[in-house]
């Protein structure tokens, strides 16, 4: 080889050793250089919690390891970035069965970029619905409201009744829940339906 800059590209840890030859052909001492290899880049991103309501917040982490350990993080959704952090909150829209994919890539000085996806998914929507059997009576009237509420397996419901007249509230997810009223009035029914 003449002299000049040799190009190496070695796919381990590797020592070259380095001498020359005079016109004379006296060789020089020989110079050793080694070339240590660093680990590949890679990342691992995590999401807590995986499923969420419409709109809730959950926690995007990012782990690298490899490179030359000066990670640069990039977090990017389907509308672009999301942030340039290896962790930050986000709180997508959503329904179910959709779902929500973050890309997290790392970058370093050295090394070819790494990247890791992480899916949000979201429970089913509850469907709050009831019916009722009589809507006028004479005091004290009794009314039986039907709770026909629906989530999709495998969500289940928590119901919150306001049965207009006053505390307490009941919490219960019966089919058939009797209410008495006490007093002449109209009255505005609630009910309320959290899947979990």
């Amino acid at each position: 080889i003449t002299a000049g800059t040799q190009t190496v590209q070695p796919s381990a840890n590797t020592c070259y050793s380095v001498s020359a030859t005079d016109n004379m052909n006296c060789p020089s001492p020989s110079v050793i250089q080694c070339i240590d290899l660093l680990p590949p880049l890679a990342v691992q991103g995590t999401i807590n919690p995986q499923t969420i309501c419409n709109g809730e917040p959950a926690l995007l982490n990012a782990v690298a390891n490899g490179g030359d350990q000066t990670y640069l993080f990039t977090w990017t959704d389907v509308n672009g970035t999301v942030a340039n952090t290896s962790q930050t909150t986000v709180s997508p829209p959503g329904t179910n069965p959709a779902t929500v994919q973050y890309i997290v890539t790392v970058n370093d000085e050295c090394s070819p970029a790494a990247s890791d996806t992480v899916e949000i998914s979201f429970y089913p929507n509850p469907v709050a619905q009831f019916t009722v059997d009589k809507t006028f009576g004479c005091v004290p009237h009794t009314v039986t409201f039907t709770n026909q509420s629906t989530v999709s397996f495998p969500a289940t419901l928590a119901c919150s009744w306001d049965f207009g007249d006053g505390p307490p509230n009941l919490n219960v997810c019966n089919p058939s829940i009797p209410h008495t009223y006490s007093d002449a009035g109209f009255y505005d029914v609630q009910l309320t339906v959290v899947s979990s």
